[in-house]
């Protein structure tokens, strides 16, 4: 459970009791979904393309690239 969602849950305990009320967890369940929609939009927002910028051995120095003769394994 996340900070908030327990945040939530605990905002909806009455006092003396153990447990949060069923509005404290449908809260937090609506939160952590919230959530992890933002967090999927914000990948899928920010995935580079295959090829846009992938770094090939041209584009490395010369002092990173292989010996002549040696693979890179």
């Amino acid at each position: 459970m996340t900070a908030s969602g327990g945040t939530r849950t605990s905002a909806h305990t009455p006092a003396g009791s153990t447990f949060p009320t069923d509005t404290g967890y449908a809260t937090a369940s609506w939160l952590g979904a919230a959530a992890m929609g933002v967090t999927v939009v914000a990948a899928l927002t920010l995935r580079r393309a295959p090829d846009s910028t992938t770094t090939g051995p041209a584009d490395l120095p010369e002092s990173s690239r292989p010996a002549k003769g040696h693979r890179a394994v």
